[in-house]
């Protein structure tokens, strides 16, 4: 059912400030299918509002691998059209150069300034 209900939201275009909270939240859940479609749904609705960029930009660090890559993805389908994404992910990087995860940071930031 929750399934059903964050597609809706989505196909419908629903973006109100109360839509992206529980999308962020859903971020955290359990379930990587829950995970994965709250991270589709905010870059889906077009959202880059800078709590949406920094959830993204903390999930590089989550200890699942898949939820990483789905992090510097969903940031890097924002990232071409916001350019602000370059910035917070470079301060990211500065902030985090001596952690385990800072190759996928980097990479992310490789492929957005190479896209511009």
């Amino acid at each position: 059912m929750r399934y059903l209900a964050a597609e809706s939201l989505v196909s419908i275009g629903n973006s109100e400030p109360e839509v992206i909270t529980a999308f962020l939240s859903l971020l955290q859940d359990d379930d990587p299918y829950m995970r994965y479609l709250a991270a589709e749904s905010l870059v889906s609705i077009g959202n880059s509002e800078p709590e949406v960029i920094t959830a993204f930009l903390s999930l590089l660090q989550d200890d699942d691998p898949d939820m990483r890559y789905l992090a510097a993805d969903s940031l890097g389908r924002i990232g071409k059209t916001e350019p602000e994404v370059i910035v917070l992910t470079k301060k990211w990087l500065e902030e985090h150069q001596d952690r385990e995860y800072v190759g996928v940071g980097i990479d992310l930031l490789c492929d957005l300034v190479d896209s511009k």
